[in-house]
């Protein structure tokens, strides 16, 4: 692990201290989530975005940190900011084509980033990554 790349995104700031709705509490009202779930999902977030910027393979996020990386977008000038000063790049999100071969690729792609993960950062919580297959083939993996 890259200690001092997942301090600077442990710290970076998604919520503006002077707002009146800063960007959590708009993710939270968009997704009708409770404060505690909310966090949780930022947490992830930072997670996988960490992951985005260390690893090899291309990564695919849980819908849930799909939702508050679509949240963060909306705060541009942050994003572009986090991007490039964290990662020295923007990072793109691509929204998928659909269809069988998109979705085989997709969940390929969700099973290395859950492996990842475990390297990284141990079992992830359940309610934002769904469960960890034994083995690819299963389904198993919620996406």
């Amino acid at each position: 692990m890259n200690k001092n790349l997942w301090q600077r995104v442990l710290s970076w700031p998604l919520d503006d201290p002077t707002a009146e709705r800063p960007f959590s509490l708009r993710l939270r009202e968009a997704n009708e989530w409770d404060e505690e779930f909310t966090k949780l999902a930022i947490d992830e977030y930072r997670r996988f975005m960490y992951l985005r910027m260390v690893t090899d393979k291309p990564v695919t996020p849980s819908v849930v940190v799909d939702s508050v990386w679509h949240m963060h977008l909306h705060y541009l000038r942050n994003y572009i900011a986090f991007c490039k000063e964290l990662a020295g790049r923007i990072i793109f999100h691509d929204p998928g084509k659909g269809g069988e071969v998109e979705a085989t690729r997709f969940k390929l792609q969700y099973f290395d980033t859950l492996m990842a993960y475990l390297d990284h950062f141990g079992t992830p919580p359940k309610e934002i990554w769904g469960t960890i297959p034994t083995r690819l083939d299963t389904g198993s993996a919620d996406i």
